[in-house]
């Protein structure tokens, strides 16, 4: 009940003036739902992965964000014990194109993560990955967007030479909040 009352006074205390505009912040998330098959024959893997994507960023100009980003990903594969997850973190960049009050807005957004990839029973892999998505946000109001992207990223693992191409669809809901002190500070 304590976290639910401190989570309602910050959002008493925050009021969001703007969606797009410098000074505010974008705490949101997304999710992905990827299903893959790999080699052929009696050597092909199918496998489905959940990936899970909390980050929060802020507006260093008006239509433009950068933040920081934590990908959680469950990989199971079928017909084999080698089920693995992945946990990386990194920065991000975003980019929103049409005029802030549009109620409907495109943006693209470029990304680096590095962590692991633990491997059930087996082992545990550096790894990092870039990418860039793309996709319409919709807003529902001037401080929440549900949002769409399609994305490519490149996988690459420190004990493997080679590396992995993914592109996809995501889910996500975001975020706009601008705080009133700072405003009204600007307006003084």
């Amino acid at each position: 009940m304590k976290k639910i009352c401190l989570l309602a006074v910050l959002i008493a205390s925050l009021q969001a003036q703007a969606q797009l505009e410098k000074g505010s912040w974008m705490p949101g998330g997304s999710i992905a739902f990827k299903s893959i098959k790999s080699g052929s024959g009696s050597a092909s893997l199918t496998s489905t992965n959940l990936q899970l994507q909390p980050s929060v960023g802020y507006f260093f100009a008006d239509k433009i964000a950068g933040g920081i980003q934590v990908s959680f990903s469950n990989v199971h594969v079928k017909n084999s014990d080698d089920n693995y997850s992945s946990l990386l973190a990194g920065p991000w960049a975003r980019y929103y194109f049409l005029p802030a009050e549009k109620k409907t807005n495109l943006f693209f957004q470029a990304s680096y993560n590095i962590g692991n990839e633990k491997h059930r029973n087996y082992y545990t892999n550096r790894m990092s990955d870039f990418g860039f998505s793309a996709g319409p946000s919709f807003f529902l109001n001037r401080n929440i967007s549900f949002e769409t992207a399609v994305f490519w990223k490149q996988s690459k693992y420190n004990a493997d030479a080679g590396h992995t191409n993914t592109i996809g669809i995501s889910i996500g809901l975001q975020a706009y909040l601008h705080h009133a002190e700072g405003k009204r500070k600007k307006q003084s």
